[in-house]
């Protein structure tokens, strides 16, 4: 049977040309360079000889090189005032440059800061093997760091693209946001206005149907405000307008943010705010929208006629430690690790408020507790319940801070006694 010829040359992949510019003094040194490098099995050399560093960069400005040999006697020029020339030739870096030198040479004084890869052999010592060794090494060295600076400038350009892309899309939150609010505002006042019977008298029908529609109103003007905090913490636009302010305050602006869903759901809510210094530093208005997204959650997650803990005291390290406390569904520990993730939504298939909600209340919470260089945690249960808590540093006492929280301590005690 009679075997069928086989191609060795596709058997083989093709040896790799290498563009080889020669820089050397004499003839004699340039035939003995490429009789050594006609023995290289590894590569094939298209080589381009020159005998002044003039040409050499003439040749550069002409072509692209994947490797220099330079003869050092044939430098008339400094190494990185020649190297430096043939580079702004080339592509984004040097070419790899072998250095054939006398024997008595220091390769410290003579080394080019313009080439990444060097190497340097005597000319005495010099054979195809040395070549050879030497050619392998620096062009491998010189892809393996030309592919990571490429890579490195496709990351620059690809992040710069995705940053684009995030302030296009905070931009169109707030403009989606300005332009929104301010008809979704008088939508939700004519609501209001024949919701409270001014035109005319309604049936309990027509008042149910419009109550859904003004607490729709209100879930869409809370989402809109999420995406502009959202959009406002990404730039960086968030300044916070940190004043003395009373903790009682603080609280008692949180229990009426929730005071209705509360009772819609019958849930108990005990404060618990003795353990505090009665001031503190920080933006009232972000504490009391961290505090508010807390009891919220917990209102929605904990069970009818249930209980709820909002406690504020003092903490070990000069700091404000509020916790909101439940006995609701709980979160289980997998969700617990990303419960302050933008977008993430835990969902409990036996829970009716699945869904509601960007996912971004808790987001918020935590990126406006860092701005006031603070911490924000989680203690969970599954099934039982779970215990939010942050904390909000103190500044050093002045002693005229010392003595305002002295006042108000004398003041709350006054009242207690009264009652």
């Amino acid at each position: 049977m009679a075997m069928e010829a086989i191609n060795l040359q596709s058997v083989h992949p093709p040896v790799p040309v290498l563009k080889t510019l020669l820089l050397q003094d004499s003839h004699s040194i340039a035939s003995n360079l490429q009789s050594l490098l006609s023995a290289n099995t590894q590569y094939q050399f298209d080589i381009t000889p020159c005998t002044s560093p003039e040409r050499a960069i003439e040749h550069s400005e002409l072509c692209i090189f994947d490797l220099l040999i330079v003869d050092h006697a044939a430098l008339q020029a400094t190494d990185s005032a020649f190297l430096n020339s043939i580079q702004s030739s080339q592509s984004f870096t040097a070419p790899p440059v072998i250095y054939i030198v006398p024997d008595r040479f220091s390769c410290k004084t003579a080394r080019p800061e313009a080439a990444i890869c060097t190497d340097f052999l005597c000319r005495s010592l010099m054979n195809s093997q040395s070549l050879a060794r030497s050619i392998r090494n620096i062009v491998c060295k010189h892809r393996l760091l030309s592919s990571n600076i490429q890579r490195s400038l496709e990351l620059e350009r690809v992040n710069a693209e995705l940053k684009n892309k995030n302030r296009e899309i905070r931009d169109f939150y707030q403009t989606v946001s300005h332009e929104v609010k301010t008809p979704l505002a008088a939508a939700r006042e004519f609501i209001a206005i024949v919701r409270d019977g001014i035109p005319g008298p309604l049936c309990d029908e027509q008042v149910k149907l419009l109550d859904y529609a003004l607490t729709s109103c209100d879930q869409i003007a809370t989402h809109f405000n999420d995406l502009v905090d959202i959009a406002r913490l990404d730039a960086g636009r968030v300044l916070l307008r940190k004043k003395c302010i009373p903790v009682e305050s603080v609280v008692a602006r949180t229990l009426a943010s929730c005071a209705e869903a509360a009772k819609s759901s019958q849930i108990k809510i005990n404060t618990d705010i003795t353990g505090a210094r009665p001031l503190f530093t920080a933006d009232g208005d972000r504490i009391t929208q961290v505090l508010s997204n807390l009891l919220s959650n917990a209102i929605k997650y904990s069970p009818a006629h249930s209980s709820i803990d909002l406690t504020v005291q003092d903490g070990e390290k000069n700091e404000l430690i509020f916790s909101v406390a439940d006995s609701g569904c709980g979160i289980p520990y997998p969700a617990q690790q990303r419960i302050f993730d933008r977008l993430y939504q835990y969902t409990d298939s036996d829970h009716q408020f699945n869904g509601a909600g960007l996912g971004l209340g808790l987001s918020i919470a935590r990126e406006l507790v860092l701005l006031h260089q603070g911490t924000i945690e989680v203690e969970s249960s599954f099934g039982q319940g779970s215990h939010f808590s942050f904390t909000i540093p103190h500044p050093t006492e002045t002693p005229e801070s010392d003595q305002r929280n002295r006042s108000a301590r004398n003041q709350n005690e006054q009242k207690n006694t009264a009652c």
